[in-house]
């Protein structure tokens, strides 16, 4: 049987891991979520590959800085005779957590953040042209976002960094 002199020492050892790992963790994560978080803002224009089988000729969304856990944004999307599909301002409330981006972070093969729900509140209130809960994927490497469900991909864009640059200058002014 262990003496007491032993066991608080054990206890002492289990606590000290306990705490490494939180500081890992926390070291880790933060970072990673604050990436994952900064990189979304900016302008996204759809994949022409993805336009043509959605049959768009045009798809550009604009996603805000983070503000109050919400972002503004705006949505323009266009059917094949350039008729609009969505003309409009959205506000996207994504689910960011920090053990997504540490699991994220940690990947070395494919740097993605998987979001399991991004919620779109549209300014129009006909029809929202997607639906308004989705899942989200965001790639640094690729630079690529998609949204889409168990059934549908409705958006796969990729980042235009120019164009990120002047309008998250212009909204911030």
């Amino acid at each position: 049987m262990p003496s007491s002199k032993s066991r608080r020492l054990g206890a002492f050892i289990l606590a000290l891991v306990v705490v490494l790992i939180i500081v890992v963790v926390l070291t880790l994560g933060v970072p990673a979520a604050r990436r994952y978080k900064n990189y979304l803002s900016g302008m996204w224009i759809g994949d022409p590959g993805f336009l043509r089988k959605a049959q768009l000729s045009d798809l550009q969304l604009f996603v805000a800085p983070l503000e109050g856990g919400s972002r503004q944004g705006y949505l323009i999307m266009t059917d094949l005779d350039g008729n609009f599909i969505s003309n409009q301002a959205v506000e996207m409330r994504v689910n960011t957590s920090m053990w997504s981006a540490l699991r994220s972070s940690l990947k070395t093969t494919a740097d993605t953040f998987v979001s399991p729900q991004v919620a779109f509140e549209f300014d129009d209130s006909g029809e929202p042209p997607i639906p308004t809960t989705l899942k989200l994927t965001l790639s640094i490497l690729d630079g690529s976002l998609t949204l889409y469900d168990d059934e549908k991909v409705y958006a796969f864009m990729t980042k235009d960094f120019s164009a990120s640059t002047s309008a998250i200058e212009a909204y911030t002014a």
